[in-house]
């Protein structure tokens, strides 16, 4: 729908979304959540609502730093389009994350640049593989709160 974007304009008290204070994503996040919460989830024609906004916030509150998940507000880094990526895949096929397979990826430029270029596959670490596991699984059971990481700082 495309009122839903103006919905989220409106509900964010900055005027420019893009350029967000690097230590204040919560505006956004709240703005999208309120938004889905209001306009989605009341809305009959959807018949799932995939909480991407949720995971990569969930991610962030564990010990990896920002640009491990995402490059600014709007655009995730490479480990977070994974993250991302298992939610929807847990939502359209109804797998629990749990039980997936995690790895390894051929073009994961965040961990190995030259890897990517050599398209030899790159494994997550077993810590990697953990956060990603527990900001889906958190992610889908409760999608409108941020769970904080146990793998924190």
């Amino acid at each position: 729908r495309p009122d839903l974007f103006g919905c989220v304009i409106d509900s964010v008290p900055q005027t420019d979304l893009i350029h967000l204070p690097d230590d204040d994503r919560g505006p956004m996040y709240e703005a999208v959540t309120t938004c889905v919460a209001d306009n989605i989830m009341t809305d009959s024609t959807f018949v799932c609502m995939i909480p991407s906004a949720t995971c990569l916030e969930n991610a962030l509150s564990s010990y990896m730093e920002e640009p491990d998940i995402q490059r600014d507000y709007a655009h995730a880094s490479d480990y977070g389009r994974l993250i991302a990526g298992y939610t929807w895949f847990c939502m359209f096929t109804g797998k629990d994350i749990k039980d997936c397979k995690i790895g390894p990826f051929h073009y994961a430029d965040m961990l190995d640049e030259a890897a990517r270029l050599l398209k030899k596959p790159v494994e997550l670490t077993q810590l990697q593989k953990d956060v990603l596991v527990e900001s889906v699984y958190n992610a889908i059971n409760n999608p409108f709160e941020v769970t904080p990481s146990q793998y924190s700082k």
